[in-house]
């Protein structure tokens, strides 16, 4: 039977629900969301396989977040702005539905106050990672003040590095070069064909080899757990030159 205890400790429970909705899904509208600094560093710049071209791109986001910013910054001021002329029509309108429809207008005005500005914190979240990023990578002023200029050798440099590593995935997944990165090598000379091939296959063998040394190490550890063989000294035991014993053992 449903007592005046169990009617009021639901009610209370309801209303904390309801406060607790309430306050995530006001959060969430206004709260910015923006990418974090480890995406900034490993999957902006970090997609890029030289220094030259990673602080070259840091740059060229700089710049696209500068002019967001500017333009939100402007976005900004015109909505105030709108808010202010609604504000004086509903002040004195007297006509009930030209009040209604302006306060349904200063309404999304508002609504749109709060995006703007959850927008203009989001870029300059960013642009701050970014800056952040060249202080570490750059050091100086000076330093960071040469990546605007083109460096031919570093654009060389750059797509024989880039090709390389995609080929070297693609050595890694299927065993062969994709036919896109080899129509892209083939664009080159030949030395820079071959210096392509060479660094793909010495890249490919060297992430070979670092999850083979994991595959040892989880061996390991798995042997521990079996009460075999504690890990530590298994892998001291194993030593250097087991461990390339194995890497090099044919399959």
């Amino acid at each position: 039977m449903e007592t005046e205890h169990t009617k009021q400790s639901e009610l209370q429970q309801t209303t904390s629900d309801n406060s607790f909705d309430e306050y995530i899904v006001d959060k969430a509208l206004l709260h910015p969301f923006p990418q974090t600094e480890f995406q900034c560093e490993h999957f902006v710049a970090g997609s890029h396989a030289t220094k030259y071209r990673q602080v070259r791109q840091v740059l060229l986001e700089l710049g696209s977040r500068k002019h967001s910013l500017d333009k939100l910054h402007i976005s900004v001021r015109k909505n105030e702005l709108l808010i202010k002329q609604k504000e004086d029509k509903l002040a004195k309108a007297e006509d009930p539905y030209e009040k209604e429809l302006l306060q349904i207008e200063l309404d999304d005005c508002f609504l749109d106050r709060g995006q703007w500005q959850k927008r203009v914190d989001q870029a300059e979240i960013e642009i701050q990672y970014f800056l952040d990023y060249l202080k570490r990578t750059c050091g100086t002023l000076e330093e960071t003040d040469k990546f605007f200029e083109l460096n031919d050798e570093e654009e060389h440099k750059y797509w024989i590095a880039r090709l390389a590593k995609q080929s070297s995935v693609d050595l890694l997944s299927t065993g062969r070069i994709q036919s896109g990165n080899v129509d892209a090598i083939l664009m080159m000379g030949d030395e820079d064909q071959a210096a392509t091939l060479n660094a793909a296959i010495r890249y490919a063998g060297a992430i070979d080899s670092g999850m083979e040394r994991m595959k040892l190490s989880a061996e390991a550890e798995i042997k521990y757990m079996e009460g075999d063989v504690p890990s530590v000294d298994y892998l001291e035991h194993l030593g250097e030159q087991e461990i390339n014993k194995k890497l090099l053992k044919p399959e």
